[in-house]
């Protein structure tokens, strides 16, 4: 959006930086308004390509297809639903349980960042795990039009290896879009953000005309074979990205010196362990010290940053939320599937077109995002978004007691108003300002695995947890089943109890003034401890020089290398 210079894409002699002083994650400038991109018929299409004009074009192209992808990922939801009910008669809890283990996957977002941060595979780090990803997505589908199951276990198997391919393109995906988004500080993570649910819902809008037709009029394994195709789009789309697409234009290149001190300070470390060993100091001076590389110093590395970005109070307080949420919020999203086809009556096609609305609803969601909403605190967002929801629960309630009829409004109608316009609040004021926040905070040099663990504990929680807890309660207190959905409304009137009670979590989510004050303590204390081990390095180079491990130099020691040099 042809954003301004900011401050920090200047030196740090004219910013007049202290040179000890730690690059911050997140931008200390003042709130500004969004760029004007232009009359509202022609915005959308004025946005889409100043994206092009910031950010790396191959990569933006790879962004939007992938989470086009990733939206038809409906197909298979909505299928698979159909395949378990009808062909597998299973019971709403023992397809919630199924169901579950397919996404499973999507919480273990942080190994696959990880490993594409650690294993090059080809001689590249990311551009080849994307390739064998669509592979995997197109052959898994594709074996499950062609074989037919009929073991529930097996079709579940088999789909979590797909979505573990859509996870891992996922990670690798938001990985690169964390560094892309760097190249405009004021907008680039919202902006990003708002491009992702707009193409994911484009592609989930696709994807529930396609089930829908599929589903009510064909079996549901012409779903799968016609999105296991969507694998091989992505495998060639990923072949033109390059190196420039993940490369970070303000990260600090790193001296000479820098890195030969880092060395020189490793290898002493090496023969000092010898000398404590037994070893003759003439001899550990003379002994060769291997090199750290490989996938084992890297990952160790690579683990040790991840731990210290933990410990940053925006992470972990972001983490406690998501579990402390999904544990007092039960999810019956199986139960209100069942409710809806054998209460209420309507088609499998219809039920589609109910989610194909949503999916819009997440598009225009987004659209409002962008025009209005990413300079308001994210948790002003999420509280309006905790009460949007609350109220959401009371017209389910409603809807389950059948109170509706007895207002004069039809199912459908209410349906039509309650979830789509809820749909978009959701959207609006809690989903994408939380991934936004996400890109803000994530540390420099970790993207993968911090945005990774970040996105994978928010998929644990809502796709995990909170069904296994809602199936839990079911099974042991409320008994709602295939044949017995007379205590639907009971599940509902928990679902209402249960958002009540997290409005106490909101002091959780970090407020744009907390991030800010706790980066500064931050770079205070990190500028301490720089000076703490500078001084502790000199006074261990003094005893070295004495014991006969290196030479004495009149030199000062030149500083070490940040800890996340590269």
């Amino acid at each position: 959006m042809g954003a301004s210079k900011s401050k920090e894409d200047a030196p740090a002699a004219e910013a007049g930086a202290e040179p000890d002083k730690a690059p911050s994650s997140v931008s200390s400038e003042v709130d500004e308004d969004p760029p004007d991109n232009g009359a509202f018929y022609c915005s959308l299409c004025n946005w889409i390509g100043t994206m092009y004009d910031r950010f790396d074009k191959a990569f933006v192209t790879f962004f939007i297809l992938q989470n086009i992808n990733h939206g038809l990922w409906i197909i298979a939801v909505l299928a698979v639903k159909d395949y378990y009910k009808e062909y597998l008669g299973l019971d709403p809890g023992e397809m919630a349980i199924y169901i579950s283990i397919i996404h499973i996957p999507w919480s273990f977002k942080i190994v696959y960042g990880l490993i594409s941060d650690n294993v090059p595979l080809f001689g590249t780090r990311r551009k080849s795990y994307l390739i064998i990803m669509g592979i995997i997505q197109f052959l898994t589908l594709f074996s499950l039009y062609a074989f037919e199951f009929d073991d529930p276990l097996v079709v579940a198997i088999l789909l979590a290896f797909a979505s573990m391919s859509e996870a891992f393109t996922n990670v690798v995906s938001d990985a690169i879009m964390v560094i892309q988004s760097r190249k405009d500080k004021k907008f680039g993570s919202q902006d990003f953000i708002t491009l992702l649910y707009l193409s994911t819902g484009t592609g989930g809008a696709l994807g529930c005309i396609i089930a829908g037709i599929m589903t009510e009029y064909f079996h549901p394994k012409w779903s799968f074979y016609l999105y296991s195709f969507n694998g091989v789009v992505i495998s060639f789309a990923a072949c033109f990205l390059t190196r420039k697409s993940e490369k970070d234009a303000h990260t600090r290149e790193v001296t000479s010196s820098e890195q030969s001190t880092e060395l020189e300070d490793y290898e002493i470390e090496q023969r000092r362990l010898m000398v404590r060993e037994g070893v003759d100091p003439r001899e550990a001076r003379n002994t060769p010290v291997p090199k750290r590389k490989g996938f084992c110093f890297d990952l160790k590395q690579n683990c040790r940053q991840i731990g210290k970005a933990v410990c940053m109070r925006e992470i972990y307080q972001l983490v406690i939320f998501f579990i402390l949420l999904a544990t007092i919020n039960p999810a019956f999203s199986e139960f209100s599937y069942f409710f809806l086809l054998d209460v209420i009556g309507i088609s499998k096609f219809m039920f589609s077109m109910l989610v194909l609305i949503g999916q819009l609803c997440h598009i225009v969601g987004a659209l409002i995002y962008k025009a209005f909403c990413r300079n308001v605190d994210t948790r002003t967002m999420v509280l309006c978004s905790f009460i949007t929801t609350i109220i959401s629960n009371f017209l389910n309630f409603c809807f389950a007691k059948r109170w509706n009829l007895g207002w004069g409004i039809p199912d459908i109608v209410f349906l039509l108003f309650t979830d789509n316009v809820f749909a978009i609040i959701g959207t609006l004021l809690y989903t994408l300002p939380i991934m936004a926040l996400f890109a803000k905070i994530t540390p420099k040099k970790i993207e993968g695995t911090t945005y990774a663990f970040l996105t994978g504990t928010m998929n644990l929680g809502s796709t995990v947890i909170s069904p296994g807890i809602g199936t839990f309660i079911n099974s042991q207190w409320v008994g709602v089943k295939k044949k017995d959905l007379s205590n639907y409304s009971t599940l509902v009137l928990i679902s209402l109890i249960c958002s009540i009670v997290s409005l106490a979590l909101l002091p959780l989510i970090p407020s744009k003034k907390n991030v800010k004050e706790w980066v500064t303590k931050r770079e205070a204390a990190d500028v301490i401890i720089r000076k703490t081990r500078k001084e502790r390095r000199a006074a261990k180079r003094k005893e070295d020089e004495a014991a006969g491990l290196i030479d004495p130099v009149d030199d000062e020691v030149p500083p070490a290398a940040p800890a996340d040099y590269e």
